[in-house]
């Protein structure tokens, strides 16, 4: 799912080379991201979190994989409210870009691919995917938001979201050799 992301983003930063574009499409593309795009990266990367935590807490049957959902439901519900809350502070409106317009379409492929499991291989399935989508978190997050955020308490709360991804990632980890 976030191999497709990267391709894509590469190829958004040929196309946009090359295409006679908006000043805003060709600084996203090339990963200049202001802080309202970076709010909405984030909130799109939350909401597709809460949206397969849901199906989750509905198809898994591993106790220890149902916490996990339910545990990353809870966070990214709560790093979202936290990212609106600081983009109102901030009085940013979050605004689209190439990177969340991706983020948003590997999100709903990952949801499509994991509402079709059947129901045996949900479990691994479902944390296959979370790693996935938190190395390709840490990475954005990392390495596209941070060095681009312009607000200091922005990117403080980009520097405390890498560290829960980061715990998430691990714990994926932690429950994908439980699983195997």
């Amino acid at each position: 799912m976030f191999k497709s992301l990267c391709i894509a983003f590469m190829t958004a930063f040929s196309l946009t080379a090359f295409a006679d574009t908006s000043t805003v499409a060709t600084e996203s593309a090339k990963g200049d991201l202001s802080d309202k795009e970076i709010a909405k990266v984030l909130l799109t990367i939350n909401d597709g979190e809460i949206n397969d935590a849901k199906l989750a807490s509905q198809r898994a049957k591993h106790p220890e994989v149902k916490a996990f959902a339910k545990m990353m439901m809870d966070q990214h519900q709560t790093n979202m409210k936290d990212t609106k809350a600081l983009a109102k502070k901030m009085s940013v409106e979050p605004v689209t870009s190439d990177l969340s317009v991706l983020v948003q379409q590997d999100s709903q492929t990952a949801y499509k691919d994991l509402k079709n499991q059947p129901k045996k291989d949900f479990d691994k399935a479902y944390i296959d995917e979370q790693i996935k989508m938190h190395e390709a978190a840490l990475d954005t997050v990392n390495n596209k938001l941070l060095p681009t955020a312009e607000n200091a308490e922005l990117k403080a709360h980009l520097e405390k979201t890498s560290a829960a991804v980061t715990a998430h990632l691990e714990h994926a980890k932690s429950l994908k050799s439980k699983l195997e």
